[in-house]
């Protein structure tokens, strides 16, 4: 890039033999991925042509895809100092360099320069006006930064593989996330390959410390790939994403599994009314388990991958998936949506909206009518110019957990968490921990449970304790009182009342309930 510019512009008509085969040559080599080969190549063909503008352009467009992006504006101000009105494209081109290189003032009369062009319409304008949009926002945000101090989760979790998609139950005592394991694996024509297999892991909060992950088994894992998961509130339930399965609907499809008995069953898949013949994945499960959040690039969106949500129906089974709307989605790509447990509050990537650059990180509050409230960014410097997705908030609204391939990760993607600013935050819940026990040997049992809210009389759960551990686990808003009913064949019917206080409690609220055995021939009094 520093060659004399003085030459006259050359076009490829115009230039010489010995300009063209280079930039041939150059064209040959990124068009196989060989882009160091393919960069000197152009700048082979510039140093015997100065003026060949194509090759400059070729040249940035090179360093662009290899992300130098200092190199590629450089390139790419030598095209326009050579004839400015030669490709209006490279303005645009030049804005993005410099989005990726935090020079807002810049690419904002850059993209500018490009809007100005009478040919740029339509699509083409729509996400320029985008890209201008971003710009302005990006420029204003990293005066007024978050404050954002992620911390890797440690070796624990990660590994020198990617990890990513970060679940938790509400107690916090359990982590899934998948991992992209990668071994070597030999074609047919005896050609070595990487081949990355997908399967979740687990890791156990003991005395505050995460266990060792280790890999959740069989059924769930497979030789397939299975991956982008959210485990329910209690710990008890699996949504996750599985690809190529011989009972799918599309390439990709929102399976499930439970645990009974300390065992994961076999998966099922979760039917055509939230699967389709396209691509569905990313599942993310409302705490209550009436609602469930997923991506799909289905017909019907608003352009590219959308958020849908599929509720329960009253006979218990899922009702056909409905899209949120461009109250949430764009006409570019949203993805990896996590619905809170306070069932008001979605997280969600988008590149659709003003932001930092790539993918960033925003959250929407739903109104009382159940429409949803403008999206709002997350700020800088949680969203960077790069791809920020999966995030996880804890039902403490406290930590939020998500995944980035920062300088101190223990190898591509990890896991981190950070304290979530108190502007970002969902409304306060907690969750109650019920544990069923017999009254007499005090063995854990597996009973009917339901839950009301004593203000309106209104059910809110309806479940079971957990055969193996006689728990139970509900999120619930605070400030309010409650009622909780539980019976079990050839048991003492159990009722107790509870209230609690509003904001987030230190401890979670613990019960027990004993259930008195039925004596044979005991008279009971209702």
């Amino acid at each position: 890039t520093q060659l004399q510019l003085s030459a006259q512009v050359v076009t490829a008509k115009d230039a010489s033999k010995k300009a063209v085969k280079e930039l041939e040559r150059g064209i040959s080599f990124a068009m196989g991925q060989q882009f160091d080969a393919a960069l000197a190549a152009f700048e082979k063909s510039i140093e015997a042509e100065p003026g060949f503008i194509n090759a400059w352009i070729f040249a940035g467009d090179v360093c662009m895809e290899t992300k130098q992006y200092e190199k590629a504006r450089d390139f790419y101000l030598g095209a326009i100092e050579l004839q400015d009105d030669y490709d209006v494209s490279v303005y645009k081109k030049i804005a993005q360099c410099e989005q990726y290189l935090m020079e807002y003032t810049a690419a904002i009369e850059h993209i500018q320069l490009f809007l100005d062009h009478p040919a740029i319409v339509g699509e083409t304008r729509r996400k320029a006006l985008l890209l201008l949009e971003s710009l302005e926002f990006a420029a204003d945000a990293v005066t007024h930064p978050v404050d954002f101090r992620p911390e890797n989760m440690g070796p624990a979790i990660n590994s020198r593989y990617d990890e990513y998609f970060p679940s938790l139950s509400a107690d916090q005592s359990l982590l899934v996330y998948t991992r992209n394991v990668v071994d070597t694996a030999t074609t047919q024509a005896g050609t070595v390959i990487l081949k990355g297999n997908e399967d979740f892991f687990i890791s156990e909060s003991i005395d505050n410390m995460w266990s060792p992950g280790y890999n959740i088994g069989s059924p769930v894992n497979t030789s397939l790939n299975e991956g982008a998961q959210n485990i329910s509130a209690d710990g008890r339930w699996l949504f996750y994403t599985l690809c190529n399965g011989h009972n799918g609907y599309g390439s990709c499809d929102i399976y499930y599994a439970y645990q009974y008995e300390g065992t994961w069953s076999y998966p099922e898949n979760c039917g055509k009314r939230i699967n389709s013949a396209n691509w569905d994945s990313q599942p993310s499960i409302s705490a209550d388990g009436n609602e469930l959040y997923f991506v799909s690039n289905r017909p019907g969106g608003q352009g590219g991958s959308d958020i849908w949500m599929s509720t329960m129906g009253e006979d218990g089974y899922w009702l056909p998936a409905v899209n949120l709307g461009p109250g949430i989605n764009t006409p570019e790509e949203e993805n990896s949506p996590f619905i809170h447990p306070d069932g008001n509050t979605l997280y969600f990537a988008s590149n659709g909206r003003a932001g930092m650059g790539g993918t960033d990180l925003f959250y929407a509050r739903r109104n009382p009518d159940l429409s949803w409230q403008t999206p709002e960014n997350m700020g800088f410097p949680l969203n960077t110019g790069g791809n920020e997705a999966t995030l996880h908030v804890s039902a403490d609204g406290l930590q939020a957990f998500y995944s980035s391939d920062r300088e101190d990760s223990y190898g591509g993607l990890d896991i981190y968490s950070f304290p979530l600013p108190d502007m970002l935050r969902p409304q306060p819940v907690t969750y109650v921990k019920a544990t069923v026990l017999d009254a007499i040997s005090r063995k854990p049992l597996e009973a009917n449970i339901q839950l009301f809210d004593l203000s309106t009389e209104e059910l809110i759960v309806k479940s079971s304790s957990d055969v193996k551990s006689g728990q139970f686990l509900v999120i619930l808003p605070s400030g309010k009182d409650f009622g909780l009913y539980v019976n079990k064949e050839g048991y003492l019917f159990n009722s107790q009342n509870f209230s609690l206080a509003e904001g987030i409690p230190e401890e979670p609220f613990a019960l027990t309930v004993l259930l008195q055995p039925v004596s044979v021939g005991e008279i009971i009094t209702l």
